[in-house]
């Protein structure tokens, strides 16, 4: 359990640590000038700066939206693990124990003598 607890965070911390970029602590209008002035820098006509910062507006607003959705995913998959992973009851199934001398007819009863078909293993339904 111990070891999905720490995939879990691991993937969580992975996750949220790529949200954070140069343009994440900054307003719009913050970016939008930090945009052109990268157009600007990348040799764009000046009539199309503004169509250029708007474009990367536009995708960095999809590509934070598609890390917020990606780290609510790996929080949430490691949550289910951790639940499946303590709710498991140590992964074996457990039988009710059988209350009396004859589970199965090769057993014997209290007077010593083989169970045989007296067993409840031998009756329909069982016990």
């Amino acid at each position: 359990m111990k070891r999905i607890i720490a995939v879990a965070l691991c993937a969580a911390t992975v996750t949220v640590s790529g949200c954070t970029t140069r343009y994440s602590g900054m307003t719009k209008e913050q970016r939008m000038v930090a945009f052109e002035k990268e157009c600007r820098a990348a040799g764009h006509a000046a009539g199309m700066i503004t169509y250029c910062a708007l474009d990367m507006e536009q995708q960095f607003l999809q590509q934070r939206d598609r890390d917020v959705a990606v780290g609510v995913a790996a929080v949430a998959i490691g949550a289910a693990a951790i639940a499946i992973a303590a709710n498991s009851g140590g992964g074996y199934y457990s039988q009710p124990t059988y209350r009396g001398n004859c589970q199965y007819d090769w057993q014997y009863d209290a007077a010593g003598n083989k169970c045989g078909r007296r067993s409840a293993q031998s009756r329909p339904g069982g016990w």
